[in-house]
């Protein structure tokens, strides 16, 4: 019963194609044969697809056909902006990110390496408190994740903390 060479043909045969949504002309497309369970396609560039299956003789038969909507996302976002707003004690940083396709999920930002906190969405503002911080110069940077998983480059900003008092 579940052996396909016991199957009727219009369950056994199969004919699949994948292609970029409001384009006739398919990507790719696997001709007619036994059932598989991988496929491996390169889509030529980000955006959303269809995935059409059909089973019987032919595309227009009798036979189940279904169609599938997905979206490929492989272009990380860019690479965060930092802008510095200081206040007495405390420094802001306005944190800015875009990714055109899927959207920026998290933006995450470091301290001299360790991390100050996790933002959600394209932008927002991390409070960095400077009480026990020494002075000198700090490497803030920040990094961006879309909703795809795709990570961003390092936006960085070097920023002096000097408390000495003016002689």
């Amino acid at each position: 019963p579940g052996d396909p060479d016991h199957l009727p043909n219009s369950f056994r045969d199969y004919k699949a194609q994948i292609r970029r949504d409001g384009d006739s002309n398919p990507i790719a497309t696997v001709g007619w044969g036994r059932l598989e369970t991988y496929w491996d396609v390169d889509v030529p560039a980000d955006g959303r697809y269809l995935w059409t299956a059909a089973s019987g003789d032919g595309w227009d038969d009798d036979g189940f056909q279904s169609e599938v909507a997905f979206k490929v996302d492989a272009t990380p976002p860019t690479s965060p902006t930092l802008v510095a707003t200081p206040s007495p004690g405390v420094v802001d940083f306005k944190v800015t990110a875009a990714d055109t396709y899927s959207g920026v999920h998290r933006l995450e930002v470091f301290v001299d390496g360790m991390l100050l906190t996790t933002l959600n969405g394209s932008s927002g503002t991390a409070r960095w408190n400077l009480s026990g911080v020494t002075d000198g110069t700090h490497t803030i940077t920040a990094v961006a994740y879309d909703n795809a998983g795709n990570k961003s480059g390092t936006g960085t900003l070097n920023y002096l903390v000097d408390r000495s008092p003016p002689t």
